[in-house]
C-alpha cells in the first residue's frame, strides 16, 4: 500500500464541514436569489454548477492560485490588494474580507508562520484579507499541493452553498449531498482547464442579490 502524503490528509481536513471555517455565516446571495424568487424550482445542482462556472472557476479559482504560489509575502499582499481592486461591488468586496478574517483567525493561532505574518499584516491594514487569498495562503501551508488547494477550495464554495440551501429550507440534507456528488464532474472539468490569465467573473446576478441582501432588516445569512 502506498503511503498517504500530508496533503491528501490536509484536504481531507479542509474538506471537512466540522472545520471552523466561518462558512455557515455566508450564503454568498442564494439567500437573497430564493427570495427574490430569481432561481425558481433549478434544481440545487444547477444552482452550484451555475456559481462554480459563472464566478469560482474565473474569480475565485485565479486569486487561490495565485496566492498560493507567491514567491513572498509581499506578493501575496499585492495579490490580495489586486482582489480588492478587482472585486466591483462593496458588498461582495465587504463579505469576501469578512470570510477570510474568520478563516484566517483559527490557522493564525496554530503557529503557521507565513498565516501569522499575514494575519499581522490584515491587522494593521497592509492587507484586506480576502478569503480566496487566504485559502492559497493556508491550504499551502499545511501541505497541500497547488491542485489540491484549487480542488479544495472549489469543493468549499459548493459545500457551503448547498449547506445554506439546507439552512434555508429549500433543500433536504439527502437532496443537498446529492446535488454535491452531482456537482464532482462540473468541477473535474472546470480544474482541467487552465486558470486564466486574468480573474474573471460572469456573476453579475449572483452580485446584485448581495447588493440588495445587505438592504434587508430581516436575515438569516450574513450575506
Amino acid at each position: 500500500m502506498s503511503p498517504v502524503d500530508k496533503g491528501f490528509l490536509a484536504a481531507l481536513l479542509h474538506s471537512d464541514s466540522a472545520l471552523p471555517s466561518g462558512s455557515f455565516a455566508f450564503s454568498w446571495g442564494l439567500e437573497q436569489l430564493y427570495q427574490d424568487e430569481v432561481l425558481g424550482d433549478d434544481p440545487l445542482e444547477d444552482v452550484l454548477a451555475w456559481y462554480l462556472t459563472g464566478r469560482w472557476a474565473g474569480f475565485d479559482r485565479y486569486f487561490v492560485q495565485r496566492s498560493f504560489v507567491a514567491a513572498t509575502q509581499e506578493e501575496r499582499v499585492g495579490v490580495d490588494r489586486y482582489c480588492t481592486a478587482a472585486t466591483v461591488s462593496a458588498v461582495v468586496r465587504e463579505t469576501s474580507t469578512r470570510a477570510g478574517r474568520t478563516f484566517l483567525r483559527p490557522w493564525s493561532r496554530m503557529r503557521f508562520p507565513a498565516t501569522e505574518d499575514f494575519a499581522a499584516r490584515v491587522q494593521d491594514g497592509r492587507a484586506d484579507g480576502h478569503l480566496a487569498v487566504v485559502q492559497g495562503l493556508v491550504f499551502r501551508e499545511c501541505g497541500m499541493d497547488e491542485a489540491s488547494a484549487c480542488a479544495v477550495s472549489g469543493w468549499s464554495s459548493a459545500s457551503s452553498l448547498a449547506s445554506a440551501a439546507v439552512r434555508l429550507g429549500k433543500v433536504g440534507a439527502l437532496a443537498a449531498q446529492k446535488a454535491l456528488v452531482g456537482t464532482v464532474d462540473v468541477l473535474e472539468d472546470l480544474l482541467r482547464t487552465p486558470v486564466p490569465n486574468a480573474p474573471t467573473s460572469w456573476s453579475v446576478i449572483h452580485d446584485l442579490a448581495m447588493e440588495r441582501h445587505a438592504l434587508r432588516d430581516s436575515r438569516l445569512f450574513a450575506s
